[in-house]
């Protein structure tokens, strides 16, 4: 069996190993198509909850989330009021508790290039180039500011700006009809800073009040180039860079819309913290949230997140190769978010909605563009794999409500008084929801407020199963419950510890959104949440469709197994031996070897007895 030297893998968020293989075969992924025909395709079956941060630290460990110890996207301890979650601490490396792969790698003086990993930052090892890794969106905390809609027009969410006579304006004629607004980018900690627009037969974005200081010309459907400036925020002055798009733009009816997707920071966000210069002169500024949230909230349409999220996964790719080439690696781990963001948009169209289709389509071509330009940097010495942490399911809605059941069960008291917002009466409370797949017993001792005693924890958690159990849902009839388990009984899905709840649930697709509550098992129609997983590369079977069973705990010890170095400690996972050209490999080495020295030994005693010593 062939070593491979070095190995590469490019995470793909959400991409389900169906949908994948059916855009293969409909010859809309090319690079993913000459992967899958150059080595193995797999469906592999994920933890639970089926969502990123406990996943990808799978990938990277090889053990079940019980065990690495992130079993969701937030987190919660012993002792954390069971209403809040400590938001992004999911993605935080502090929270895994088991080796990386790559920290092993290190033992063995393999250096790693990590991009944009999850729960990989800041890296506890020294032989790394790394690129972020610690959050999406506003969980990221290295992000200067979130993102902006400014506009003359009411739309909810928004900044509300107005277009106005410029006055006061240095080196330019006031008789020339030119309108002025201000630009307040809110900046984390509670900062603004301020930028001025000009309007008059071209807009464009200053500095100070001064017609030469001029940042950007905005032309109407396009973005500006890139602007750097040094922004202050909580934790002192950071550099950073940001472009912005002109929406819309009527002179003569003062309105305007202009789009700041986000400012991320030019230093401070890699490791070794030199690197972030040398990478941005090299390839770019990083932008790390790709105008999803603004598509939510109705600031950026379809085609803002879109050009963002392409902008984003050419980043990758170009960052990826360069550091390929310039650095000293043995392993690669990337991670690119395009494809969930997409899903969570557009995948309740898939079938119903042309529209939707395409824009879904767009999202799984910009990726495939992405594992072709990595692909293309490999050489035959490299093990190259694309996986996900999972997939998602279609059309589905995710409507039951928890918190509605446990209180019309009798086991929580709460009052709403805004949609969503809910106060919890604690001394009327026995349990309580707490994140996508757990319930949690309100335990006196261990909970700040909690009311049961631990003589009656046993029967309110019967207490829970029952109103779980019994719940049907008004428009069907039926349970929307596919798993409902006491704590203990997790253990057969990886879930165990501090980390999780008394109950663990999950959903049939059709009562779930996408992704989160259904179980690895799940899907519907063309869509599923088993993982994609396809790798080709030395000692990998050529055009080989596998049927069978894996599991993401399995990528880290085949991959030692392909470049012979060490599983992490507590790796759960096993090689996967349906992908492997020679599957005994190792088994006829240690023969041939045994055979060796058996016969090298009979020569020694031969020699020893001629020896006449």
């Amino acid at each position: 069996m062939s070593t491979a030297k070095k190995a590469v893998v490019v995470g793909l968020d959400s991409a389900g190993s169906r949908l994948t293989e059916k855009y293969i075969n409909e010859g809309l992924l090319p690079n993913m198509k000459k992967i899958k025909e150059k080595g193995v395709y797999l469906d592999a079956i994920c933890p639970f909850p089926t969502i990123t941060p406990p996943n990808w630290a799978t990938i990277s460990t090889g053990v079940w989330p019980g065990t690495h110890g992130i079993t969701g996207f937030y987190t919660h301890h012993p002792g954390d009021p069971l209403d809040r979650s400590k938001g992004g601490r999911g993605f935080e490396r502090r929270e895994c508790e088991v080796e990386f792969i790559w920290e092993m790698a290190e033992k063995e003086g393999i250096g790693s290039i990590l991009i944009n990993y999850p729960a990989s930052w800041p890296p506890r090892t020294k032989k790394v180039w790394q690129v972020t890794g610690c959050g999406l969106g506003k969980e990221n905390e290295l992000k200067i500011n979130d993102g902006q809609l400014f506009t003359t027009d009411d739309i909810p969410l928004s900044w509300k700006i107005e277009l106005k006579p410029a006055v006061d304006w240095k080196g330019m004629d006031a008789g020339k009809g030119f309108l002025e607004s201000e630009l307040k980018f809110e900046l984390k900690g509670g900062r603004e800073k301020t930028y001025y627009l000009l309007a008059g037969k071209e807009v464009s974005l200053h500095r100070s009040k001064d017609q030469s200081d001029i940042l950007a010309t905005l032309e109407r459907n396009a973005w500006s180039d890139w602007i750097k400036d040094q922004f202050e925020i909580e934790k002192g002055i950071v550099a950073g860079a940001f472009r912005v798009k002109l929406l819309d733009y009527d002179h003569e009816a003062r309105r305007i819309n202009v789009y700041l997707p986000e400012i991320f920071p030019t230093e401070g966000f890699t490791e070794p913290p030199e690197l972030a210069e040398e990478i941005v002169e090299e390839v770019g500024p990083f932008q790390e949230e790709p105008g999803w949230v603004a598509l939510n909230e109705g600031n950026a349409t379809d085609e803002e997140f879109l050009e963002l999220m392409d902008y984003q996964d050419r980043w990758y790719g170009k960052a990826a190769t360069y550091l390929m080439k310039k650095k000293d690696w043995g392993l690669l781990f990337l991670h690119a978010h395009g494809i969930d963001h997409a899903q969570h948009k557009y995948l309740r169209g898939l079938g119903t909605d042309k529209e939707c289709e395409e824009n879904l389509k767009r999202a799984y071509v910009s990726a495939d563009n992405l594992v072709g330009q990595i692909y293309e940097a490999t050489d035959d010495d490299t093990l190259f794999i694309v996986v996900s942490d999972h997939g998602a399911t279609c059309r589905g809605e995710d409507d039951i409500d928890i918190y509605e059941i446990l209180k019309d069960g009798g086991l929580l008291s709460y009052e709403e008084p805004f949609p969503g917002l809910r106060e919890i009466d604690w001394g009327k409370t026995k349990a309580v929801p707490n994140r996508s797949s757990y319930v949690y017993v309100n335990l006196k001792g261990r909970d700040p407020q909690g009311i049961v005693e631990p003589a009656d924890y046993d029967a309110v958690r019967d207490e829970v199963m029952h109103c779980l159990r019994a719940y049907r849902h008004p428009d069907t009839g039926e349970s929307p419950f596919s798993i409902l388990m006491k704590k203990e009984e997790a253990r057969v899905m990886g879930l165990y510890g501090d980390g999780i709840g008394e109950i663990v649930y999950s959903t049939y697709p059709e009562y779930s959104s996408e992704h989160g509550r259904q179980h690895a098992g799940a899907c519907r129609g063309p869509t599923s949440i088993e993982s994609l997983l396809m790798m080709c590369g030395p000692g990998v079977k050529q055009n080989h469709r596998s049927s069978s069973i894996v599991f993401l705990t399995d990528v880290v010890p085949t991959i030692c197994h392909l470049m012979d170095i060490p599983v992490p400690p507590k790796c759960e996972g096993g090689i996967i031996y349906d992908a492997l050209s020679e599957p005994n490999a190792n088994l006829a080495k240690s023969k041939k070897l045994a055979k060796e020295q058996e016969a090298l030994a009979k020569a020694y005693k031969e020699y020893r007895r001629l020896s006449h010593s």
